[in-house]
């Protein structure tokens, strides 16, 4: 399992930001170990969240129960979501469905990260 200190990472400026790298193929123990991370970093302040999904595949079921339990725990927190899909483009399409599916319902997709932090600047 890849460490989470290689995944998620923090972009502190006016505004507080969290970048979530997915890892290829998401199993239920990784989440709760990122998760557990995320609320480290965040410390229990409002962020941005960033998803960075360019590498990863379509989660199982028992996974994306798992990612919807989690961002409701910590969705109190989080301003606004945004998405890089890379050139996945079945995860272009399966996004659709997705990101309702584990709780996100409003969110931005963007073609690369620094557009997205850009934007979150703008806000």
């Amino acid at each position: 399992m890849s460490k989470p200190t290689n995944n998620i990472y923090l972009i502190e400026s006016d505004k507080l930001i969290l970048v979530y790298k997915e890892v290829k193929s998401p199993e239920k123990n990784q989440i709760n170990t990122y998760f557990d991370y995320v609320e480290e970093l965040v410390k229990g302040r409002k962020f941005h969240l960033i998803i960075d999904l360019s590498d990863c595949k379509h989660p199982s079921a028992k996974v994306r129960d798992e990612i919807k339990n989690k961002y409701k725990d910590i969705a109190h927190l989080i301003e606004s979501y945004s998405v890089y899909i890379g050139n996945n483009r079945l995860l272009r399409i399966a996004i659709r469905f997705i990101g309702p599916s584990i709780g996100i319902k409003s969110y931005k997709k963007y073609d690369t990260i620094p557009e997205a932090i850009n934007h979150i600047h703008n806000l």
